[in-house]
């Protein structure tokens, strides 16, 4: 008869079971020692135990197994060959469960009795504070037998390296000191005089827990340096810092900060007054776990002030700069501080959290202004400053003379200008204007720039024989409003109403007016002076002008003395011709092929209109040899290039006088060889 519930009862102390046949007879029997359990990388058990008595009249062995000291113990085998002293239970799954055993000895006359339970040491590890391991492990058996020696003892490899002892307790925990920066591996074994126990191996995960985000405080521009201040990470593992900048939308490390209790960052590499720079803070453990956000959720940015921008037609400085983001304790509004001529800076004026732009309208001429920008925080212990920026100011004088120094014909088409322009006031453009009529109906014919170094005009637009034009300049200052008329300047319209008589308008305008007038004569090439006249004289007649040749005249006006700018300017007026009166002479013979002066055939002709001429040469039977349309061309007594033969030849001549009438001539004449 069996007594299942003595299965518990006997759990952990070998006791002594007295079983009670029919016939009364009293046996005893004794239980197993347990020794050891191994287990293996795959969580196979192999479990190690000693007979405690003479196995002669022993049976079997049965082992028991349970995964819950708990609960029921399972039959899983039967030993029968009583030499064998260790089980190996496969499929035990060891490596990732407890694992609880007995055997019960079972003599051949039905006696039995169960051994201790014996575990499986299943090792549980574990990260404490992100900075060591601790290990904690169960009991091999209650009591130890007498032959173990009592200490477990701790190892541990890393992937792929051999496995190192580390320590021995006599304990079920231990901690291991080390930075859990790296996947680690540890077992435990316990030594007994006949056998080993060897623990499930335990992974212990490297820290992969990221620290918190610091506090950022703010980025403050200071002494022309960009700080940025935070509040120090309170985690057991934190070592140090990261600060990141924000470089074309890519978030880069700027500097690694070694040490925790650090929460200053001087950014002495950019210019706080090139752009607005961003940056954000992480903090980041011994193991390289960085903040999860790296910080960017709260990242600040430094103030830029633009460059200020001075109006000075309104007298204004307009400030602007960047807005200021997550500012620690939240953006209560802005100060702007101000110096002037490098004095102290002041509080000038506070602005709301929106504003970012201000008009400074306080500009006085010859002052230096400098500025910089403070975000306030709602904390009054936080506060971020933009970089400086300064602006002298100077007020531009305005322009104090525009002069048109001359208007004079050139080429006898066009009117040339030649201008001079205050060049110490600093002017916006200014403005050419034509008029027929002097006191008014000016229009624009040419925009200047006020950096135009071309100060000199030619006016194509016009027609010199027949018209008097006025000129003007219009002056538009740097503010773009108009600053002055220059004075004006006309050319010299020359006419010849009739006869030899000359007749012309004053020279209008300079400072003295003109000293007087200068007539000059053209006769085929030459060119001479043939009257100087007052200021006053307006005519003049030609009493010497040889009508058959006619004769070409222009006026030049000379300026008085006096001229403010040390100028003495002329203007020189279109050319009037008088037409000479008709004349036709052609000679009767010509000698082309001897070194003669004579050496072409052509007539002499005065006040004729070349653009109707025609000219021709025929021999004695009617062949054409030559003709031309042109007054300056002749015939070289040669006919495709070879000399004609001497005799007598026919011309004919057609044309159109100057004064309108058509002329056909024609006769003979002797070539000489």
């Amino acid at each position: 008869m069996r007594f299942p519930f003595l299965m518990k009862i006997y759990f952990y102390n070998a006791s002594l079971v007295l079983l009670f046949t029919a016939s009364i007879v009293q046996a005893q029997v004794f239980p197993v020692n347990m020794k050891c359990s191994e287990v293996s990388s795959n969580g196979d058990i192999t479990i190690y135990w000693q007979p405690s008595q003479n196995t002669i009249d022993l049976q079997r062995y049965e082992i028991y197994y349970s995964f819950d000291i708990s609960s029921s113990f399972n039959l899983i085998a039967n030993i029968s060959d009583l030499g064998i002293t260790q089980y190996q239970h496969i499929g035990a799954n060891a490596n990732v469960m407890h694992a609880y055993y007995f055997v019960k000895t079972i003599t051949t006359n039905g006696l039995w009795v169960n051994s201790d339970t014996i575990a499986s040491i299943l090792p549980v590890g574990s990260i404490v504070n992100q900075t060591y391991i601790q290990l904690q492990w169960n009991a091999l058996m209650k009591t130890l037998p007498s032959s173990n020696d009592g200490w477990y003892r701790i190892f541990y490899r890393e992937e792929n390296e051999d496995w190192i002892k580390i320590d021995s307790t006599s304990g079920l925990s231990y901690i291991h000191d080390v930075r859990p920066c790296v996947d680690r591996y540890y077992k435990i074994e316990l030594y007994d005089e006949y056998c080993k126990s060897v623990s499930a191996i335990v992974k212990v995960d490297h820290d992969i827990v990221q620290p918190p985000t610091p506090i950022f405080d703010s980025v403050s521009v200071v002494n022309g340096q960009i700080h940025l201040g935070w509040q120090e990470v309170n985690a057991p593992d934190v070592e140090g810092y990261i600060v990141y900048l924000q470089d074309q939308g890519i978030w880069d490390t700027l500097a690694l900060i070694p040490n925790f209790n650090t929460t200053h960052f001087i950014d002495a590499l950019n210019d706080p007054s090139a752009q607005s720079w961003k940056y954000s803070v992480a903090a980041y453990d011994f193991c390289g776990n960085v903040s999860e956000d790296m910080g960017i959720p709260q990242a600040q940015n430094s103030i830029w002030l633009n460059e200020p921008a001075f109006d000075v037609c309104e007298g204004r400085i307009r400030l602007q700069w960047t807005p200021y983001a997550n500012l620690s304790g939240g953006l209560e509004g802005y100060t702007i501080y101000l110096s002037e001529n490098n004095e102290a800076f002041y509080p000038f004026v506070h602005l709301n959290a929106s504003t970012l732009t201000y008009d400074f309208l306080q500009a006085q001429d010859k002052v230096k202004y400098s500025f910089f920008i403070r975000a306030n925080s709602n904390n009054p212990l936080i506060s971020a400053s933009s970089n400086v920026r300064s602006l002298h100011v100077r007020m531009p004088p305005q322009p104090q003379y525009a002069y048109i120094r001359y208007g004079t014909v050139v080429n006898n088409q066009f009117i040339a200008l030649k201008f001079l322009m205050d060049s110490l006031s600093p002017i916006q453009k200014f403005f050419l204007e034509r008029s027929t009529n002097q006191s008014a109906n000016f229009t624009q014919i040419k925009e200047f720039m006020a950096d135009d170094a071309n100060l000199y005009f030619v006016d194509s637009a016009v027609n010199v024989s027949k018209n008097q034009y006025h000129y003007r300049l219009r002056v538009i200052d740097s503010c773009g409003a108009e600053a002055l008329v220059s004075n004006l300047a006309s050319n010299i319209l020359l006419k010849n109403p009739h006869g030899s008589q000359l007749q012309w308008n004053k020279y209008k305008d300079w400072f003295n007016g003109p000293e007087g007038y200068m007539v000059y004569k053209i006769v085929n090439v030459d060119t001479t002076l043939v009257a100087e006249l007052s200021p006053e004289d307006t005519t003049w007649s030609d009493a010497d002008i040889d009508h058959e040749t006619g004769a070409m005249y222009f006026i030049r006006a000379i300026e008085a003395s006096g001229n403010p700018f040390s100028l003495k300017e002329t203007s020189q007026s279109n050319t009037v011709v008088i037409e000479p009166d008709y004349h036709f002479f052609i000679p009767n013979a010509f000698t082309p092929f001897r070194n003669t002066t004579n050496h072409l055939f052509k007539p002499l002709l005065t006040a004729i209109d070349p653009t109707e001429y025609y000219f021709a040469v025929f021999s004695r039977i009617g062949q054409k040899i030559f003709e031309t349309h042109s007054p300056d061309e002749g015939w070289d007594g040669t006919y495709k290039g070879k000399k004609v033969e001497s005799g007598v030849y026919v011309y004919y001549i057609r044309l159109l006088t100057s004064k309108g009438r058509y002329i056909d001539k024609s006769g003979s004449f002797v070539l000489l060889d």
